[in-house]
C-alpha cells in the first residue's frame, strides 16, 4: 500500500464517520512490561543546562561538540528531557501524567531504546527506557553499536557513544484512532526525535539523525514484534573520546534472537486489534528507494503561484524569560485561547524557529526536508492580512497564497473544535503524497510525517518560551482542509499546530 492510498483510506469525512466506542477495560499499557529484567534507575542531574530555546536551537550542530565524554547522568538528563514525566495531576479519580513530548490523545505510542558503548557509569548493552519508572531495563549485555551502525543506510564511519532508537507501538494509538493511528504514531515520533536532538545540543553532544536503515535488522536487535511495533528513527550521540571513533573490542559477532517473552512485550493490551491498513503501509515503507531520494526538492504542495515573498524578520525582540529546559518542562497542549491579536514580533519568532535549519549532512530529516512544505494561516496577527501563507524555511521568507483566513474556517475543518476559533496563528504542514510515492516510495510518508512532528515540537517550545498557548491537531476533515487551503488535488494537510494567547496567560 502506498502513502496516497493509506492517507485517503484513513481520511475523515464529515458525512461518513463510523461510530467508535473506546474500550476502557483494555486501555493499552503506557510502559512495556519487562518486569523480569534487571533495571538501572536513571541518575537525576545535579544541574540542568542553561541557554534559551533560541540559543539551543541555533547553537552548534553535530560534529561541533567539545564534550570529551558522556556520563550516565548526562544520558539520564537527555532521556528525561526527551520524553520524561514533567508533572502529575489527579482528575476524575485517576492520575494523569504529563511528558516532555506531546502525544495525540495522550496515548504515547513511542519508545526509546539505547544501545550504549562509551557511557561512563553504565555497562554496555541494549536498554529500554522505562518512562514511568525513570529507569533503563537491560535487554542485552555487551557491545552492539557496530550492528546498529551497519544497519544504517548512511553509516558515519565511526561509532557513537550511544545510539537511541525510537519506535512506535501501533495499538497504543489505534485503541482510539483505529487505522488512522499510523499518522499519529509518526507525528509523535517526530516530536520525540526533535526533543532528543535539542536535549543533546543543550548538553553539548554531537549527534546524527537517521531515517533510513534496515528495519528488519533493528527489529531483531531490539527484540520487538514487527506486527505491533516499528523502528522509526535513530539518533546517535557522539563524544570526542577516541574510543567512540573506532570499533570497540568485544563487539558481538552475531545477534541472538531475544526470548519470546521479551518480544511479547510489544503487546500492550489483552484485547488488541491489528489494523490491516497500518500493517500494509508500514511494511511497504520498509523499502528504501535510492536515486532521486537523496536530492529531492520541495514539492509544489500549494496550488497557487505566489506573487511576492517577504523576509522573516530577524530583528524581532529576543525571546525572554524561559530557558530551554524550562520550556520543555512547562510545555503543555494549551487550547483555552482568547481573541487577542498576536504581536508581529512573536509571530516572527515562531517562524524563525522553523527556519533554523542549517544544511546539515548528518541529519536525514534535513536531507529529506523537501518532503514536507510548511505554511501558516494568519488569523489574528498585528500588521498581517488574514490569509493562508506559505513559508520557505531555507530562504527564510513567506508569501500570501490566498486571503481571508479565519479561525471559524479552521475550526470547521478540524472536526468543529470550537476553541480553534480564537487561535491567532495556525501552522500548517503539507505534502504532495503522489510525489512522495513516485520519488521515494511509501517510506517517503515517514519522512514527511516525522518532519512535520519535529517542526511541531519546535513550535510548541517556542510558543512556551514566549508565554503563548499551543496545541497540535491531527484530526482533520481531509478533503475540506484541501479546499479551504486552496491546495492542488494531490496535496494534503498532514498536521496543524494552533498558537495563540491563552486565557491563563493573557
Amino acid at each position: 500500500m502506498d502513502s496516497t492510498t493509506y492517507h485517503n483510506l484513513t481520511s475523515y469525512n464529515r458525512y461518513a464517520m463510523t461510530p467508535h466506542h473506546l474500550d476502557w477495560g483494555h486501555v493499552p499499557l503506557l510502559q512495556k512490561a519487562y518486569s523480569q529484567l534487571p533495571a538501572v534507575r536513571l541518575k537525576p542531574p545535579e544541574a540542568l543546562p542553561g541557554g534559551s530555546f533560541t540559543e539551543v536551537l541555533g547553537g552548534p550542530m553535530a560534529r561541533d561538540s567539545q564534550r570529551p565524554v558522556l556520563g550516565f547522568q548526562d544520558l539520564s538528563a537527555i532521556l528525561m528531557l526527551a520524553n520524561g514525566i514533567t508533572a502529575r495531576r489527579r482528575f476524575g479519580g485517576q492520575t494523569q501524567f504529563y511528558r516532555s513530548a506531546p502525544s495525540a490523545g495522550a496515548l504515547y505510542p513511542t519508545e526509546i531504546y539505547a544501545v550504549t558503548g562509551s557511557v561512563n557509569e553504565l555497562d554496555p548493552g541494549l536498554y529500554n527506557y522505562q518512562v514511568m519508572d525513570a529507569s533503563l531495563a537491560q535487554l542485552r549485555k555487551g557491545l552492539f553499536l557496530q550492528p546498529v551502525q551497519s544497519a544504517l543506510s548512511r553509516e558515519g564511519g565511526e561509532l557513537p557513544a550511544v545510539s537511541l532508537m525510537i519506535t512506535g507501538i501501533f495499538f497504543r494509538s489505534a485503541w482510539k484512532y483505529r487505522a488512522r493511528a499510523f499518522r499519529y504514531v509518526l507525528l509523535d515520533a517526530g516530536h520525540l526525535v526533535e526533543n532528543v536532538v535539542l536535549a543533546a545540543k543543550a548538553h553539548g553532544c554531537a549527534y546524527s539523525v537517521h531515517y533510513d536503515f534496515d528495519d528488519n535488522a533493528l527489529e531483531r536487535l531490539l527484540g520487538i514484534d514487527p506486527k505491533r511495533e516499528a523502528s522509526l528513527a535513530v539518533v546517535n550521540l557522539y563524544t570526542d573520546k577516541n574510543e567512540s571513533r573506532r570499533p570497540l573490542a568485544g563487539e558481538q559477532p552475531g545477534i541472538p534472537v531475544l526470548p519470546e517473552a521479551l518480544v511479547a512485550a510489544s503487546r500492550t493490551s489483552t484485547a488488541e486489534i491489528q489494523y490491516e491498513a497500518i500493517q500494509e503501509v508500514c511494511t511497504a515503507g520498509n523499502t528504501i528507494k535510492p536515486g532521486e531520494a537523496r536530492t529531492i526538492q520541495t514539492f509544489p504542495a500549494v496550488g497557487k503561484t505566489p506573487q511576492a515573498w517577504f523576509p522573516v524578520r530577524a530583528d524581532a525582540a529576543p525571546i525572554g524569560g524561559l530557558r530551554f529546559v524550562e520550556s520543555v518542562l512547562k510545555r503543555r497542549s494549551r487550547r483555552n485561547f482568547v481573541p487577542t491579536p498576536l504581536p508581529t514580533s512573536q509571530a516572527m519568532h515562531l517562524m524563525q524557529s522553523l527556519c533554523m535549519n542549517p544544511h546539515h549532512a548528518r541529519d536525514e530529516g534535513l536531507a529529506y526536508g523537501g518532503c514536507m512544505t510548511p505554511g501558516f494561516a494568519a488569523v489574528n496577527i498585528e500588521s498581517f492580512d488574514p490569509g493562508i501563507y506559505r513559508l520557505d524555511t531555507r530562504e527564510r521568507a513567506y508569501c500570501l497564497v490566498s486571503g481571508g483566513s479565519s479561525g471559524e474556517k479552521v475550526a470547521h475543518v478540524c472536526l468543529d473544535q470550537e476553541w480553534l476559533k480564537n487561535g491567532s496563528l495556525h501552522f500548517l504542514f503539507l505534502a504532495n503524497l503522489p510525489s512522495l510515492d513516485r520519488y521515494l516510495g511509501t517510506r517517503g510518508y515517514r519522512y514527511a510525517m516525522l518532519n512535520a512532528g519535529r517542526a511541531g515540537q519546535r513550535i510548541y517550545l517556542a510558543a512556551t518560551a514566549l508565554g503563548l498557548g499551543a496545541c497540535g491537531i491531527g484530526a482533520i476533515y481531509d478533503a475540506e482542509a484541501r479546499q479551504m487551503l486552496a491546495l492542488n488535488d494531490e496535496s494534503s494537510l498532514l498536521y496543524l499546530i494552533a498558537v495563540g494567547v491563552a486565557k491563563s496567560q493573557s
